[in-house]
């Protein structure tokens, strides 16, 4: 099941992104079926300025844990970075 977040993230809705966010952070740890984060979605859709925004959030609301989270086939967001070669997230 997918949230609002996880449907701006794979869309690259930054605006909407926000706005969820400010109003409830907490939805970041919101999981797909696959287990899969908003983090996930973003990097998986190739939107990387939404998957800034969505870290700009993990720092403020101390979620850091967060960017480690395995989805369902072990991947955390730094594997999928790395497999479709997406290196400007590792100096994120």
């Amino acid at each position: 099941q997918r949230t609002a977040l996880h449907y701006a993230a794979s869309k690259g809705k930054v605006e909407v992104i926000d706005e969820l966010l400010s109003t409830r952070p907490d939805c970041l740890k919101d999981v797909t079926f696959s287990q899969e984060t908003a983090l996930h979605l973003a990097l998986k859709c190739y939107q990387f300025e939404a998957f800034k925004v969505l870290v700009k959030y993990l720092e403020i609301h101390m979620l850091h844990w967060i960017i480690n989270w395995r989805d369902f086939n072990g991947n955390t967001v730094l594997h999928l970075a790395a497999s479709t070669k997406q290196h400007e997230v590792c100096l994120t």
